[in-house]
């Protein structure tokens, strides 16, 4: 499986009930679930595909996940704490950069003066304005996906470099 087709989705943070449900947390993307019938699941950088049997939206976060082939509690527990993927034909179709800003989600933000900032939440997708939400000491910090802010992406790094205008951090 090439990572390069695939989005991250979320991660598995908690059981739903004792059948065997999961639940994922996710970014606010607008995602049809309906469509998904496999979720990806990164076991040592290996994508090991599951069959979804259901899926239903949680909250705003997360959604909750049963499984065909898992219906065994402690077999589906293991898999708290992993990284789940889906193929990316399942993004929105907003615009053709937007599976790439998606990709952010979870880098690492620094800025060039003010250093680490912290990590990219969700992608806000405003006509005519993407923002990168990145959550900082429990807040959200708005950051504009220009060129002229992001200096440098470091994919292997899973970093992204900015330098954001004065004040800009104080909002």
């Amino acid at each position: 499986m090439d990572k390069n087709s695939l989005f991250y989705l979320g991660k598995a943070f908690k059981m739903h009930n004792y059948k065997g449900a999961l639940v994922i947390g996710i970014p606010k993307i607008n995602i049809n679930f309906d469509a998904i019938h496999f979720l990806f699941v990164d076991i040592n950088a290996c994508f090991v595909p599951f069959h979804v049997k259901n899926i239903k939206i949680r909250n705003s976060k997360s959604i909750i996940v049963e499984f065909d082939e898992l219906n065994i509690p402690r077999n589906v527990e293991s898999l708290i704490g992993y990284d789940f993927y889906i193929f990316k034909k399942f993004l929105p179709d907003n615009s053709e950069n937007l599976p790439q800003l998606y990709d952010l989600i979870n880098y690492e933000v620094t800025d060039i003066e003010q250093g680490y900032i912290g990590t990219v939440y969700e992608i806000v997708d405003i006509p005519g304005n993407t923002l990168l939400s990145v959550l900082s000491d429990n807040k959200k910090i708005f950051i504009p996906a220009v060129k002229n802010i992001i200096i440098e992406i470091n994919h292997n790094c899973r970093k992204i470099l900015v330098q954001t205008p004065s004040g800009l951090l104080d909002l």
